[in-house]
């Protein structure tokens, strides 16, 4: 049953994660048709966040009526009527869709961890996290080879097209299996659901589970820094190098690396934390290599040889953006029975205000600082500080022995 449940989740995070980032992918041509700076990508990438944002808020309530691969299901299709509204080519419509395609992705979180936490075995939970958050790097090195291309052939608007094919695609694809996954529902109608949706109560519930325990809280705080990090990783990183004189498709070349490597890295820190029996401390040493990954990629150039920038991408991936299968699985584990959704939806909500505000302000920051290569050093500071919190955490022992 595990495994089932864990292709249903990797499946729809493979998806999410492809529309998720095919606006950063395909950021110099979406920009230029639009007639707007190149920084201004940073936009895009923080209102996709903040559609996030607003899912994680109240949206997990949908979770326990309808089942959590019903969500699912309804974030794709959502994700491709979204994705569609760009094809205008204005600003405007860009920004709609963005905000859209964030509120789509918002399910994959939550009830990914809601899922798995009820049929995962606990000896391999962090494993099994990792395993399925890996498919967020697979769906975005996917888009970082495919859109490019199909923008190079066909042009943007067909790569948007695909890209709305993909997500509706994924919804059909895990329907068999719905109904064996989607037992533990309440009952409830529509209007309820959606009274629910809209209150306050709904918005506030996941932050006070999460209050009631003071490890807990600290932990969902350090996401903000790791996602500060990744989120500027991944919204820049195909501007930065085109920048750089790299062309689009390179780019996406390279983006793919960063995002491969990163997907075996999550597998990897996975089996880490399980075998080291503390995700605590592997949290601790991904801080250290999100920083670096920041400096790293502040020091790329286009005097380097191509395969020194594919290799330096690759070691970005491996250390700066692995680390969210172990911190899912930490705030699960920490989680009180039977609130597994809430938890996650508020600790990925603190997270993903770093998807937001980190490019954001790199937008505001590129002008100011003379280039992406500053910003990339002046965020690096951040999981520095996320990981002395970790160890003064592990220090009090906050974490319970396993």
């Amino acid at each position: 049953m595990w495994l089932l449940a864990l292709n249903v989740t990797l499946i729809m995070q493979i998806s999410s994660a492809f529309l998720a980032q095919s606006m950063a992918v395909l950021g110099p041509t979406l920009t230029d048709a639009a007639g707007v700076a190149p920084e201004r990508i940073g936009y895009l990438s923080a209102l996709i966040s903040l559609g996030t944002l607003w899912f994680l808020a109240s949206g997990h309530v949908l979770l326990a009526r309808w089942g959590s691969v019903r969500v699912l299901q309804l974030g794709g299709v959502l994700g491709a009527v979204a994705v569609l509204l760009a094809l205008s080519g204005s600003w405007s419509a860009m920004s709609v869709a963005a905000l859209g395609m964030g509120l789509a992705y918002g399910p994959a979180p939550p009830a990914g961890s809601d899922i798995l936490m009820r049929h995962a075995p606990r000896e391999r939970r962090a494993l099994i996290f990792s395993i399925k958050q890996a498919g967020a790097p697979f769906g975005s090195a996917a888009a970082g080879l495919m859109l490019p291309a199909i923008a190079a052939v066909w042009g943007w608007r067909w790569a948007l097209v695909a890209t709305a094919a993909v997500s509706a695609l994924s919804s059909v694809l895990v329907e068999p299996w719905r109904a064996t996954i989607d037992v533990e529902r309440r009952a409830g109608g529509h209007r309820a659901v959606l009274a629910e949706l809209f209150s306050p109560r709904a918005v506030i519930l996941p932050f006070r589970v999460i209050a009631a325990r003071r490890g807990l809280l600290w932990l969902s705080c350090t996401g903000f820094s790791f996602a500060c990090v990744q989120g500027c990783l991944f919204s820049f990183y195909d501007t930065y190098l085109t920048s750089l004189g790299v062309s689009l498709a390179a780019a996406g070349t390279a983006f793919a690396v960063l995002q491969a490597v990163g997907m075996v890295a999550r597998v990897a820190m996975g089996f880490l934390a399980d075998r080291m029996g503390s995700a605590i401390y592997t949290l601790i040493l991904l801080g250290a290599g999100s920083s670096l990954a920041a400096v790293l990629a502040a020091a790329l150039s286009f005097a380097l040889p191509w395969p020194l920038v594919l290799a330096v991408s690759g070691v970005i991936g491996f250390i700066g953006v692995s680390w969210n299968g172990v911190f899912l699985a930490e705030v699960a584990r920490l989680a009180p029975e039977g609130r597994v959704g809430e938890v996650t939806s508020g600790a990925t909500l603190l997270t993903f205000l770093g998807y937001v505000v980190g490019p954001a302000a790199f937008s505001e920051l590129v002008p100011l600082l003379g280039g992406y290569g500053a910003c990339f050093l002046a965020v690096a500071v951040l999981p520095l500080i996320s990981a002395a919190v970790l160890q003064r955490i592990r220090a009090l022992s906050e974490e319970p022995a396993r």
